[in-house]
């Protein structure tokens, strides 16, 4: 069996997908707020999605206005 490796679409997603555990945990211990949690969520997809562009849809969804 031959090993195979990630390409870069698997790797992004698999990154998504432990960000998005890890904040849930902190939101579980109660070290994160909830709504942050939200708007970290909104951020990381965007940027999954989107690349930098979704970041800035992502941040404008979570009501922050990021001018830079």
């Amino acid at each position: 069996m031959e090993k195979q490796s990630w390409d870069l679409k698997s790797k992004k997603f698999a990154l998504v997908i432990l960000a998005i555990a890890m904040s849930y945990v902190l939101v579980w211990k109660g070290k994160v707020e909830p709504d942050k949690w939200m708007e970290f969520l909104k951020w990381i997809i965007g940027i999954y999605i989107f690349g930098n562009v979704g970041q800035k849809i992502g941040l404008k969804m979570g009501g922050r206005n990021d001018k830079s």
